[in-house]
């Protein structure tokens, strides 16, 4: 219980290996790029950024998918029926790539732009900056994308929730006199005038009506 770091995946656990050599994956990469931006993917291209995927569909349109992937990010959309049952005439390169593009626009906004290997960056106006940053869009345009809560963040929004759901509990139980509830009730009683006690402007101690 001292502290000591034991065992860490990055430090300790099994080495990354090349599956594949990389010049292969850097001729994949360049072909992806083509198929997505030059092909059947055209409808998924995202402004600034650079992407490589590749559509599929399946005999008699049943299926329709487009996976792709930018310097940052990769998903994968999928449109068909549960029931196995022919979609109009829907390809890869339609509604599944106008989708993943709408996710992605999102994605992307205000981080960090990262090339994919292989394929050459969109230059900036004037020069290739050393850091591209996506933009974010204005109030006209889409909703920025949210803050994520930190982890603390989360866990002191959870407590609030806790001491809320105790005090309406408590709030339905005041008219009961403490003695005669369960214990279980008694405590979400007590945890009530604790949270009361804590809001701003409230004092401590019993108040005696005229």
């Amino acid at each position: 219980m001292t502290g000591e770091m034991v065992w860490r995946f990055d430090r300790d656990g099994p080495k990354p290996r090349q599956a594949i050599p990389r010049q292969v994956a850097l001729d994949m990469n360049m072909m992806l790029n083509s198929a997505a931006e030059s092909g059947t993917g055209r409808r998924a291209m995202l402004d600034g950024i650079r992407i490589a995927g590749k559509t599929g569909t399946t005999n008699a349109h049943r299926d329709a998918w487009f996976v792709a992937f930018t310097g940052n990010l990769i998903a994968g959309i999928w449109m068909g029926n549960d029931d196995y049952q022919s979609m109009q005439r829907m390809t890869g390169g339609s509604l599944p790539a106008m989708t993943w593009r709408a996710i992605m626009s999102y994605a992307h906004q205000g981080i960090e732009l990262k090339n994919i290997p292989g394929v050459a960056p969109n230059p900036a106006p004037g020069s290739v900056p050393q850091a591209r940053v996506a933009a974010v869009p204005t109030a006209t345009d889409a909703a920025p994308r949210p803050a994520v809560l930190t982890r603390r963040g989360a866990e002191v929004l959870l407590q609030v929730e806790r001491l809320m759901d105790d005090a309406a509990r408590g709030l339905a139980l005041a008219g009961s006199p403490a003695q005669d509830l369960p214990s279980g009730q008694q405590g979400a009683l007590q945890r009530n005038d604790a949270f009361a006690s804590a809001l701003p402007g409230s004092t401590s101690g019993s108040t005696q009506g005229n």
